[in-house]
Parts: structure tokens; sequence; C-alpha cells
């Protein structure tokens, strides 16, 4: 073997072992940053002791899930180490900032999530989280049975934190339906507040004043507006009919809503939106074929998230 033929052998035996070497570095690089990535999604790891003390961080009261008289289904002393499912959580969530229950639902729409169907058990407090945006919806999936993420909880719980009401206040309702109704001015700003609790300092002061003076929604017999008062949905629905200016001509003369008498006051305004066709389309609402039932709810608190809805839909409505 000549001189030649063992040099390069020499050359490709060196590539080899250079190449194996940097192999083998790079295994190890890769295997730490494998341990890595293990590491930090361990960091995300939320137990439901952690999660307790995230909303109670958010200065919310969370002992009903834990302590002395504690609800122990799934939040027994001996369990709080284990980490806690998104659907669960949405549950524990829903029950501490609208622990009052009053939340209307429809079982009759599309469900956001392809993965949670009519008949989850969370599925109602899912979809009103959903509609309220507290998560993200774009992907089409929930995931119900997957762990919990710390990052992911904060950021639900800030979310809800700073929802200043899920719920509308009369207030809030002045200024959608000066904003939306093309048959309603924003009139100038009063010398003189019309109620003695709207002070001029008041963000919706131009709001009530502009709805009162038009004739769409007066305050009560004690003098006062109560903006922060939440309004029930039968007040929406004859607030709406006014702003909007809709007819009552040719309305049915039985109800469709099964929870909304012929004889109610607020039937005529309920049966004109219903001809609108906003009804259709509002997840607040039961609509529910396979049952031949449908439900109004006109006692139930309205979510400031519906309100919208129908400005919007009615705006567009009355423009034809």
């Amino acid at each position: 073997m000549n001189k030649k033929v063992l040099i390069s052998l020499a050359v490709i035996v060196g590539l080899v072992v250079v190449a194996g070497f940097g192999y083998f570095l790079g295994g190890k690089e890769l295997m730490g940053s494998i341990r890595r990535s293990n590491k930090v999604a361990y960091s995300e790891v939320l137990t439901k002791q952690k999660f307790v003390q995230l909303i109670e961080q958010a200065g919310k009261d969370a002992t009903y899930f834990f302590g002395e008289g504690a609800y122990t289904g799934e939040f027994g002393k001996d369990l709080m180490q284990e980490q806690i499912t998104r659907e669960t959580a949405v549950g524990v969530l829903f029950w501490v900032f609208f622990f009052d229950g009053s939340y209307p639902y429809s079982y009759d729409v599309s469900p956001t999530f392809s993965d949670v169907s009519f008949d989850h058990p969370r599925y109602k407090e899912i979809e009103t989280f959903a509609a309220l945006g507290v998560f993200e919806v774009s992907k089409g999936k929930f995931s119900p049975d997957a762990y919990l993420s710390t990052s992911d909880a904060k950021y639900w719980i800030n979310k809800l934190t700073y929802i200043e009401s899920p719920y509308l206040t009369r207030g809030q309702l002045t200024k959608l339906l000066v904003d939306y109704s093309p048959y309603l001015d924003l009139l100038p700003f009063p010398e003189n507040p019309t109620y003695s609790d709207v002070s001029k300092n008041n963000p919706y002061t131009q709001y009530i004043y502009s709805v009162s003076e038009q004739g769409i929604l007066s305050g009560y017999s004690d003098g006062m507006f109560h903006p922060d008062n939440v309004i029930a949905k039968a007040e929406l629905a004859k607030a709406f009919y006014l702003a909007f200016n809709l007819s009552d001509d040719k309305l049915p003369k039985t109800s469709t809503f099964s929870d909304v008498k012929v004889e109610e006051w607020f039937f005529p305004y309920v049966e004109a939106l219903n001809k609108t066709g906003v009804l259709d389309n509002d997840p607040y609402v039961t609509k529910n074929s396979r049952i031949s039932k449908n439900y109004f709810y006109p006692a139930n608190s309205v979510f400031f998230a519906e309100a919208e809805l129908w400005a919007k839909y009615l705006s567009k409505y009355v423009a034809k």
C-alpha cells in the first residue's frame, strides 16, 4: 500500500471520528434539549392546590373547594396535589365568578368546540366562557380532558377578573342603543343631570340623557336611574323594540316561547324581535325543535355579549 493511499485512509478515518464525536455531542445536546423541554413542561403542571391559590390571588373566595365542609368530590384534601383538567377548572371558575347561577343558555346552537357536545357535563359553562372571550376558539377544540397548564389558568382568571360584569347594566344599554340605532341621536351634554344618581362624571351621562329624552328608557319613581343595575331580558326586549322602531303588526296569536305568555306585558316586544330573526342565532335563547319547546328566559339577566349581538343585527335589519 503506497503512501498516498495510507494518507487518504487516515483522512477518511479522521473524518469519521470527527463526525462520530460531533454526532455524540449533538446527541447529548439533543437529549439535554429534550430534558429542558420536559422540565419546562413539568413547570407548567398545575395541581388543584396551586389552582385554588391562583384564584385566591385574584381576590376570589375559593374556600368552598377545600378545608372543613368543602366540596370533596374532586377537591378532597388527599386529592389537592393531583393535576386539574380543563373541564374541571371551568366548573370551578364558573362557580367562583358567577356563583348566583342566573345564566341563560341554549342547547340548540352549534357547539363552539368540536370536542364539547351538547351532552357534555360542562357544555353550558364552556359555551358561556367562550362567548365572553375567555378562551381562544379559533383552534376548534377545547380538549376538556387535558390537564390545565399554569399559563392558561392565569390567562383565564385574568380575563374573568377584568370582565367588569358579565351582565348588561342600564348604563351600558343606553350607549349600545345610541351607538347602533339609526333612530336615536346623541343629544348635547345636559347642563344639569336628569337623575340624582347620574353625575357629570359618569361615562354614560350623555347616553342616559339622550335615551331618556327620546322616550326609550326612563328612571325610577325615586328620581334615580340606577345605571349600574343589571337589566332583565324582558326589559331589554322593550328597549330594543322602541329604539329600533320595530313593528308589532301581524304578530302571532300564540306565543313562540313557552315562558312568554300572551297576557304578559312583554309579549308583543318579544314577538316583534323574534319576527326580525335576531333570536334565531342568539346563543342565549333556546329554540329546540327536538322537544318542540322554545325559551326566552324573560326574567334572566342579560349578558353584554347578547345585547351587543342584538344591536349589531338590528342595525343591519332596519337599514334594509
